[in-house]
């Protein structure tokens, strides 16, 4: 996915802090920060990316003022409704910098409903969602927390996303809910080192610490400590997974349920694959363990 490229030559709406309602027509639900490389560092800038008309209300969102931290509290829209919303890099002015994506994305949180909330909020749009996305350079040290929602949709979850560059140190961190599609700690097109996924609780098919097509992916981890994995399809659950080379990756499980699942420390198809465990202290299990 190339979801940067498409930025250039639109307008920018207006800045903004706080709650707000982002626009169905947003161009995937976008969530834009100023992440920059250290020592350039400034203050994240939030805003929507009009694409068409405005139709206001899909995604509503609080910003917590002057960090790269937004939660989604509210999600409206109909099945076929499809946004990704991340934080990306923008620096005002430097269109052609989003567009050749070449500053690094870090430091970013998004959190889906709130962490202390005991309510199941259901997605019914393909919301994916991204915590740090960057075109052709680095993903790093982004977080995605998600606590009690159901995506009815095959929407993925990324901690951090490159697309042509890395993407390394991101984080999923989930407590409760329904995952029809992918999550990944970290996926970047030439590596994904050390990028993890947490696991308390929920229903889930695919989970990869981290993921990198076709490049590497080392030291990289998911940790399970309850939830359903697999049933009516086939559940996979790798710690890391690369093209060239998946080294010292691992999966550390201490309860849940594992239903017709494969599970894999780290798996390489063209290159190495050393130094990676699985770790099993508890849990029922119907599948295969590699």
């Amino acid at each position: 996915m190339r979801f940067l490229t498409k930025i250039r030559d639109r307008q920018f709406a207006k800045k903004w802090g706080g709650a707000y309602n982002l626009s169905r027509a947003v161009l995937a639900g976008v969530l834009a920060a100023g992440c920059l490389m250290p020592g350039f560092a400034e203050a994240a800038t939030l805003v929507t990316i009009p694409e068409g008309l405005i139709d206001e209300g899909l995604i509503t969102v609080d910003r917590t003022e002057g960090k790269n931290i937004a939660t989604i509290t509210a999600v409206n829209g109909e099945d076929g409704d499809t946004r990704d919303t991340r934080w990306i890099f923008w620096n005002p002015g430097d269109e052609e910098a989003i567009a050749e994506g070449c500053t690094i994305v870090e430091g970013c949180t998004i959190n889906v409903n709130d962490v202390n909330s005991t309510n199941n909020m259901t997605i019914t749009p393909e919301i994916h969602v991204i915590g740090g996305n960057v075109e052709d350079s680095i993903a790093k040290s982004n977080t995605v927390n998600i606590s009690n929602v159901i995506f009815t949709n095959s929407a993925s979850i990324y901690g951090g996303y490159s697309d042509s560059g890395e993407a390394n140190d991101n984080s999923v961190s989930i407590s409760g809910g329904e995952f029809i599609g992918r999550v990944f700690g970290g996926r970047g097109e030439t590596a994904a080192n050390g990028n993890s996924v947490s696991i308390s609780s929920g229903t889930f098919n695919y989970v990869f610490g981290g993921s990198s097509d076709p490049g590497e992916a080392n030291g990289n981890q998911v940790i399970i400590s309850g939830g359903t994995f697999g049933g009516t399809v086939e559940s996979n659950v790798y710690g890391g997974r690369g093209i060239t080379d998946a080294n010292g990756n691992s999966v550390i499980i201490s309860g849940g349920t594992f239903k017709n699942s494969s599970i894999c420390g780290g798996y390489s198809r063209s290159g190495e694959a050393n130094g990676n465990q699985v770790i099993i202290s508890g849990g029922t299990f119907g599948g295969t363990v590699e």
